[in-house]
């Protein structure tokens, strides 16, 4: 309850400019949704295996899912992209 207030007093004082939330459970959206109306840009990141799927339908969402040595970002819109994550922690976007 605690990150969903701050959430949105924080953007109410324009203390920040994105938003990336990671989380799987729903109860953010309306958080979120407070957020968009302060013009603030929110991306929900969650694992493969705990999707908030009306995230999809609303913000921008990305899901991640561990492979062997790397992390990869699956981005749910359209063409989907995938960014892997490597030991150095340099993101590059793979077609």
């Amino acid at each position: 309850m605690k990150l969903a207030v701050d959430i949105v007093e924080k953007a109410a004082k324009n203390e920040y400019k994105n938003l990336f939330l990671l989380s799987g459970d729903a109860d953010f959206m309306e958080a979120l949704f407070s957020a968009r109306r302060f013009n603030k840009k929110c991306t929900v990141i969650c694992m493969k295996n705990k999707i908030m799927y009306k995230a999809i339908i609303f913000f921008e969402t990305r899901i991640i899912k561990i492979t062997n040595k790397k992390l990869e970002f699956n981005k749910r819109f359209k063409k989907p992209s995938y960014l892997n994550l490597n030991y150095k922690n340099l993101l590059r976007k793979v077609d």
